[in-house]
């Protein structure tokens, strides 16, 4: 059997928020929705709108690059120091 799309995001959001350095509440500000509707929607009891979904990557996709930026300082820190 195929899994749904919903289904998809389900687990996708699962996976961010076991393997993110932040709260359900961070990402649910992220998206630009409550804490309510973004546990809603990883417990499959409701099915968020392209729009919010869109948000999501969005918010995902700065916290990123953010985390990309700091390891590349830590990293310069730590050569700095090696020289």
């Amino acid at each position: 059997m195929e899994e749904s799309s919903n289904d998809r995001i389900t687990r996708a959001i699962e996976r961010a928020l076991s393997e993110g350095p932040f709260t359900i509440q961070q990402l649910a500000a992220e998206a630009g929705v409550s804490y309510d509707t973004l546990y809603s929607w990883v417990k499959g009891r409701r099915v968020p709108r392209p729009e919010n979904v869109r948000q999501l990557a969005s918010g995902l996709s700065r916290r990123s690059d953010l985390l990309r930026e700091l390891a590349g300082a830590l990293n310069e820190a730590v050569e700095s120091e090696n020289r």
